[in-house]
């Protein structure tokens, strides 16, 4: 299924990236740069707004909301974490 792009970023990547820093431990970077290699179907946009949503399987986005519309504020933070 569908992962949030933002929630994925800062939870998932975020975390990893914490556990790596503490830790020394190369496979939690190794795998905070694989699952934000794999988020990168999300900014492949037209307007360069970002999709919310990340297939990380079948490696595709898409924005869910009614009418495909995305929220100002995730598109906006997630330019600061990546």
């Amino acid at each position: 299924g569908n992962v949030n792009l933002f929630e994925c970023t800062i939870r998932i990547v975020g975390g990893l990236l914490s556990a790596f820093a503490l830790s020394g431990e190369k496979i939690f970077l190794t795998k905070a740069a694989e699952t934000a290699d794999g988020m990168m179907p999300a900014f492949k946009t037209a307007s360069g707004i970002p999709h919310s949503d990340v297939n990380l399987a079948r490696g595709t986005a898409d924005d869910p909301g009614p009418g495909g519309n995305v929220g100002i504020s995730e598109p906006s933070s997630i330019q600061l974490e990546y």
